[in-house]
């Protein structure tokens, strides 16, 4: 950061290819000289899917997470891996929810049929009653 404005990241990568492999002295080497520039961020509102487009789209594993122009957090492709194992689980249970839930559904909807014919029926049956009582008393 440099007055409030992100100006660099520096990540083990960066370290391996730019320090180590070009056998630079890691105790001398600034970290301006070796960090990555033009840094991508995403908002901490932002929704999964955008951070995950723009690490795909810019070829980068650690994101910064900005809010109010503060970094507040990074997020990384091992962090993205593990909220979609979640999703996906998550999206297993739905789906098992909704399979379990139709069944017992169509079950209840069943029976509050045969509860209803029963109603309609014993309502009919009430009703010949009351028609054969006026019948006999006539």
């Amino acid at each position: 950061m440099n007055n409030g404005l992100i100006v660099g990241i520096i990540t083990e990568r960066d370290i391996i290819e730019r320090v180590i492999l070009n056998k630079k002295d890691p105790a001398k080497t600034r970290i301006r000289d070796v960090m990555s520039k033009d840094i991508k961020t995403v908002h901490a509102l932002a929704p999964l899917e955008k951070a995950a487009k723009i690490m795909k789209e810019h070829h980068i594993k650690k994101l910064p997470v900005v809010l109010n122009n503060e970094i507040v957090g990074i997020i990384t492709e091992t962090d993205l891996s593990h909220t979609i194992e979640a999703f996906s689980e998550a999206i297993d249970e739905l789906t098992q929810f909704y399979a379990d839930s139709k069944e017992h559904l169509e079950t209840m909807m069943d029976k509050w049929g045969d509860l209803i014919v029963t109603l309609r029926n014993y309502k009919k049956l009430g009703e010949l009653r009351e028609m054969d009582t006026v019948m006999t008393e006539r």
